[in-house]
């Protein structure tokens, strides 16, 4: 299989606007919308970012004040209409990120899944996290920050699926022009052995009328199959400065490794606005795990840099892992910075 050089090609994005324009017309279906939203603002009046719990914990808008010109920055923001394909806004990746398949067997299709001590479990497309109902555990105002901590606990429901006792909580925490999405994971004491997980976020930025750019220190591409399993080989790529999108589309997406301690990626958009994300956890993955996922659509006007603490189909090969001992705890956090 031949593989197109990653993100060297210039792109218009000439276009957009008008898809963008479409789907505002299209409407929010306030009707549709949660029930339980928890909206916080940024003292200074930069930022509105929203989050709905028992919609996977996920943050489903975040809008910059009217000062700043009021646009939704998440790809269908606040949007709870119907959507044909992906639906954007900002869904929580675990405990696997991409898809996970059953070690392969001759003659057989390839089968959705993974094993854990001689069992067969199932294990959806960037796992199940995002289909859980989390509850609001905490909610404050502290000066200049405004933070909401939810919490997931398994259930016999997960368990099906993951045979493992935790905790999960999820911190959003407002400051000024930045949103960070802090993430901490306890593994029951009684589990049996090391808990494995993969954890990301499938964030997705809207893109603007006019031409954007990429910028990332990532050094190497990793390249995929047909199913979207790492094939262990890699191409060198970069670092990339102020790089023109290429033309995504919604096939396979990017994922980019070979990073630093701390992965960062920068979206430039030429209206002004700059979007920075960068993350860190307290337990490196195993192996060469992705540091971000790159994938978008630049028909429908969007780009997801997807910060990844993890790697595709690492529950099956172990490559991309945390293990985490039980009565152990983990963190991960990425942060969202807005200029």
């Amino acid at each position: 299989m031949r593989h197109r050089p990653i993100l060297l090609l210039a792109a218009s994005l000439s276009g957009l606007a008008a898809h963008a324009a479409a789907a505002e017309e299209a409407g929010t279906c306030p009707d549709k919308a949660p029930a339980d939203l928890v909206t916080l603002d940024s003292s200074d009046g930069t930022l509105t970012a929203t989050i709905a719990p028992g919609r996977g914990g996920e943050m489903v808008s975040l809008r910059l004040h009217a000062g700043k010109d009021g646009r939704e920055l998440l790809y269908r923001g606040g949007n709870f209409c119907e959507a044909d394909g992906f639906d954007g806004k900002a869904p929580v990746l675990w405990p696997a990120t991409g898809r996970t398949y059953l070690p392969d067997t001759p003659g057989q299709k390839q089968q959705r899944g993974w094993l854990w001590e001689g069992k067969v479990y199932d294990m959806p497309v960037h796992g199940f996290a995002r289909d859980l109902p989390w509850r609001v555990v905490a909610q404050k105002r502290d000066g200049a920050e405004a933070s909401v901590t939810l919490e997931v606990v398994d259930t016999p429901e997960t368990r099906k699926r993951y045979p493992f006792g935790f905790a999960f909580q999820l911190r959003y925490v407002l400051r000024g022009s930045a949103v960070s999405v802090q993430h901490r994971i306890r593994a029951a004491k009684n589990n049996r052995g090391a808990m494995p997980f993969s954890l990301g976020n499938h964030i997705a930025f809207v893109l603007p009328s006019s031409g954007a750019t990429l910028t990332t220190s990532a050094t190497r591409r990793l390249l995929l199959d047909g199913q979207a399993r790492p094939t262990g080989r890699s191409e060198a790529i970069g670092p990339l400065e102020t790089a023109s999108l290429a033309a995504f589309s919604t096939g396979p997406a990017v994922p980019l490794a070979g990073y630093g301690a701390r992965p960062t990626a920068r979206l430039d958009f030429a209206d002004g606005l700059s979007i920075a994300v960068e993350h860190g956890g307290s337990t490196p993955p195993a192996g060469d795990p992705v540091g971000f996922n790159m994938w978008g659509d630049l028909q429908k006007g969007f780009f997801s840099p997807e910060p990844w603490w993890g790697k595709q189909n690492a529950l099956t090969t172990g490559d991309g892992v945390v293990r985490l001992e039980p009565g152990a705890r983990f963190e991960w956090a990425f942060e969202v910075s807005i200029k």
